[in-house]
């Protein structure tokens, strides 16, 4: 299942799916990663667009019908919101924090090792039909040692010289 505006890799893979307001039509709330909440508006009130919230209520109450699991108890994001207020932030225990320290590995097959990083703008959807936004993405980078430079293949090699 899959809620989505448009056709995606996901939407090729799903099953169902369920179109969805974009963005601009929904309110909702973020929580920062410091557990502080982010409520944001609808910029416009088109009735015709359903919120993912909507969507997923009235998928929660159909099952419910067929005795399978039960209804959200809410409908609108205001009433979301206000459940979440009643529950307020988490006061449990935190999960331990572990400690990691950089270590290196050596290949015994030659192999790479990948680390890398989510890139904040990639081509996702949302991004289609603005080039100036997706312009300002971060080139994705590989960095390998002289010696592993110097094994890889000269249609690799000739992109870039080592060092730059």
């Amino acid at each position: 299942m899959a809620l989505e505006l448009r056709e995606t890799d996901v939407t090729r893979a799903a099953d169902v799916v369920f179109p969805v307001a974009p963005v601009t039509d929904k309110s909702g709330m973020f929580v920062t990663w410091e557990g502080r909440p982010r409520p944001f508006p609808a910029v416009f009130d088109d009735p015709r667009s359903l919120p993912d919230l909507r969507v997923l209520s009235g998928i929660a109450e159909e099952l419910a019908l067929l005795g399978q699991g039960s209804p959200l108890g809410f409908r609108t994001v205001a009433q979301a919101r206000a459940e979440m207020e009643d529950l307020g932030p988490w006061d449990g225990e935190r999960a331990p924090t572990v400690e990691a320290s950089a270590t290196t590995h050596a290949d015994s097959d030659g192999g790479l090792r990948l680390a890398t990083w989510k890139q904040m703008i990639d081509h996702g959807s949302m991004q289609d039909g603005d080039p100036a936004m997706r312009a300002t993405a971060r080139r994705p980078v590989a960095r390998v040692s002289p010696r592993t430079y110097a094994t890889l293949h000269e249609s690799v090699r000739g992109r870039r010289r080592p060092g730059r």
